[in-house]
């Protein structure tokens, strides 16, 4: 797996740019079918919530969006243990410059051992943090209305309470992004603590939750209240159970309310976004790098959806890992082409598009195109340089689409 995602990433240097300054790292995993457990496939935490053995799989991205490299752990591995190794890992087999990379990662992965690797030679890191599990005299500092920033905006500071009060000032700065950076240290590092506000994303986290309290309303009218799952966004979480009696014996009754408590502890955090870095400069930098943490999630999602990289149907480790370099060299493949394609067109349209470019071979004449030709089809043949739409393809002609590739 090493020497083919080497092999991998130096060859793709020849046909596209790699942004390597920036690195991104998330990790997911994939659950089995089969329920024995082995040296690789074990029970663990699944983000799916399925009690099946599982693998894990650590993901680097680059900069711009494309796969660097991946990795699979034992399914009951702590995943802030696959970083450091993975990471020193690409930096030896890439060759890349170590003392300018800026690692960005997501609040799972923000150990004080990771932070401290990474502000090494000087390398930074970007990472989210939990607005939840901040010490409570940070929370006071976050949740005070006054002294807040916006990016470009050095000499005014603003006050998010006059502003909310003043529906005129609302709508004015209804999409602007506001920050504030309070100092925070962690054992072993020096950070910032910067956190970001928005009308826009406030009235967005209202609306789920409304949504969701809406749901858990009627699911106590209609008496149809399930067992609570285990998913932070389960609207079941809003809902009180109270068990009771008519006679004081057994508990055969049990009454449902909503919890107004969880409500008004969640509200607080509405419209706030925070991370931690070590890096100082430029905030818009900063709060760029961290935008593209969605490349990744969205990665993930190709995998698991458009790939079909689960579930896996397989038990000997090398099958495994065999199966999950293959997702990888695809998605590799597939990021390169969407970059290529200007990010005109979505995973479906793309994939669609190269599943159906079928030709069908007329004996002794050579081939005829099965498919519709379409403003994504001319764009592929015109980004790899030979077309196959012709109303005849000859043998002549498949035989130089064949030379061009190799």
């Amino acid at each position: 797996m090493d020497r083919i995602q080497e092999n991998l990433f130096n060859n793709s240097k020849k046909v596209i740019d790699r942004n390597s300054r920036v690195i991104y790292y998330d990790c997911t995993n994939y659950f089995f079918e089969i329920d024995n457990e082995d040296d690789i496939r074990k029970y663990g935490i699944n983000k799916q919530h399925q009690p099946k053995p599982q693998v894990g799989m650590g993901l680097f991205m680059d900069g711009d969006g494309l796969p660097l490299s991946c990795n699979i752990y034992p399914g009951n591995m702590n995943e802030q243990k696959t970083l450091i190794p993975e990471e020193n890992k690409i930096v030896n087999n890439f060759k890349l410059d170590d003392t300018k990379i800026i690692l960005c990662t997501d609040a799972g992965l923000a150990s004080d051992e990771i932070k401290s690797f990474n502000i090494k030679n000087g390398r930074g890191f970007v990472i989210t943090q939990s607005l939840k599990k901040l010490k409570e005299s940070y929370k006071e500092e976050i949740f005070d209305k006054s002294e807040w920033r916006i990016p470009n905006d050095l000499r005014n500071v603003y006050d998010l309470e006059t502003i909310e009060n003043d529906e005129v000032l609302r709508e004015k700065y209804y999409d602007t992004l506001f920050y504030k950076i309070i100092e925070t240290e962690t054992k072993s590092v020096k950070q910032d603590l910067i956190v970001t506000f928005c009308f826009k994303y406030f009235d967005y986290n209202r609306s789920i939750r409304n949504n969701q309290i809406e749901r858990a309303k009627k699911s106590i009218e209609t008496n149809q209240v399930t067992r609570k799952g285990k998913n932070q966004n389960d609207y079941r979480r809003f809902i009180n159970s109270l068990n009771s009696t008519d006679n004081g014996e057994v508990a055969d009754n049990t009454t449902y309310s909503i919890n107004q408590d969880i409500i008004d502890e969640e509200e607080k955090y509405d419209g706030y976004y925070a991370l931690t870095t070590n890096l100082i400069g430029n905030i818009n930098e900063i709060l760029k790098i961290v935008k593209g943490r969605w490349e990744i999630e969205e990665s993930f999602r190709i995998m698991k959806s458009d790939f079909l990289a689960r579930p896996v149907n397989l038990s000997r480790e090398d099958r495994i890992k065999a199966h999950f370099m293959i997702c990888f060299i695809s998605l590799f493949i597939y990021r390169i082409l969407e970059k290529k394609l200007d990010y005109k067109y979505t995973t479906s349209q793309i994939l669609d598009a190269l599943r159906n470019m079928k030709v069908l071979e007329s004996k002794g004449d050579g081939y005829i195109p099965e498919y519709t030709r379409t403003n994504l089809t001319d764009d592929l043949h015109e980004l790899f340089g030979f077309r196959t739409d012709y109303e005849i393809n000859t043998y002549k002609d498949f035989k130089k689409i064949f030379n061009l590739i190799k």
